[in-house]
């Protein structure tokens, strides 16, 4: 008779534990989740200080120098997260020698087309400072001695994917051409000198090699 209590009561328990493990598991993929969430979001504002920096440093006419990690606070659940990121240069082309090229620089005095390439992360802890999610994106910046002075030329999500598989998009002459045009344009002040005047092109292109600290994929041009 015992054993036959015994029986049920062992299956209850079973069930009871089964039950549990699976309200964990449930709960560590929430957190996991949300936690990617946040790591996606400060990685977005660690990209978009990224091109403020660059471009900052451009229109000063000063190196560029990665800005150091910050760190931003995060509720979930009743817990604080710590959430860090961190940019690491790991090339640019004023040091002009690497294992690739990039193509078709506008060497124009008013462009000084170039590049600089950064590893941005972000990693969201919890309040005992265990690593939750962590992201990473490599990010190419076209350079310019005018506005906007640094934009994206390319971007890859470093999420279990090689560093060397980051491209750059820009100076392309297959398909649609991405070269940056310079023309000289007649200025008279007023006095109509330049009446009929038409624009010259003054394009100035050169080829650099640098080390971005990647490696082109093909069909990938730097």
């Amino acid at each position: 008779m015992l054993a036959q209590a015994l029986v049920p009561l062992f299956a209850l328990a079973l069930l009871v534990a089964s039950l549990a493990a699976g309200t964990t598991a449930a709960a560590r993929a929430a957190v996991q989740r949300a936690a990617m969430t946040v790591a996606a979001g400060e990685l977005e504002h660690a990209q978009q200080r990224l091109i403020d920096a660059v471009a900052g440093a451009v229109r000063a006419g000063v190196a560029f120098s990665a800005p150091p990690p910050s760190l931003a606070l995060e509720a979930y659940a009743g817990n604080t997260w710590r959430v860090e990121t961190s940019m690491t240069l790991t090339g640019t082309s004023t040091i002009e020698s690497g294992t690739v090229t990039a193509s078709a620089l506008q060497a124009a005095p008013a462009v000084q087309e170039g590049r600089i390439a950064v590893s941005v992360s972000a990693v969201v802890r919890g309040a005992d400072g265990t690593p939750l999610a962590s992201r990473t994106r490599l990010v190419t910046l076209r350079t310019l001695a005018m506005a906007p002075y640094a934009v994206v030329t390319g971007l890859l999500d470093g999420a279990g994917v090689p560093i060397e598989e980051q491209g750059d998009s820009a100076g392309a002459l297959a398909g649609d051409d991405t070269r940056i045009h310079a023309v000289l344009l007649c200025a008279d002040s007023g006095s109509g000198a330049c009446n009929g005047a038409t624009p010259r092109p003054a394009d100035w292109y050169r080829d650099t090699t640098w080390e971005p600290g990647t490696e082109a994929a093909p069909g990938w041009n730097r």
